[in-house]
């Protein structure tokens, strides 16, 4: 994370149009994708560097908020950055992630499976 935002920092100066496609670009084949191990889940980053990396989260006005829970602040003061990031939930709820929001209960099913395999 810190890489990422040492070229976020870097690259949206102010004084030119930011361009995304290059962040995008960087995000994909050298910060996070050298990670990735599999297609799906390449494509699931690139969904994400779309989704939170453009100038409807990160740009000016009329700002679409990240994860549909969280406008970022205005300022580049890092206080009002915690401040922000302080007042999510603890729990992730599935629609921040674009997730039906039944998927707890798969999840919770798997959990549970596993655990009356464990017994028997």
């Amino acid at each position: 994370l810190r890489s990422g935002a040492d070229i976020i920092d870097r690259l949206c100066t102010g004084t030119e149009s930011i361009q995304w496609d290059f962040i995008h670009g960087l995000f994909e084949n050298a910060v996070f994708g050298g990670r990735i191990d599999n297609n799906y889940d390449l494509e699931v980053l690139r969904a994400y560097l779309r989704q939170y990396f453009d100038r409807e989260v990160l740009g000016g006005k009329g700002r679409r908020k990240l994860a549909g829970v969280l406008e970022l602040p205005q300022s580049i003061n890092h206080k009002d950055f915690v401040k922000a990031i302080s007042a999510l939930p603890d729990i992730d709820s599935p629609p921040v992630f674009s997730l039906p929001s039944n998927i707890d209960r798969s999840q919770q099913r798997s959990v549970a499976k596993a655990v009356i395999a464990q017994l028997v």
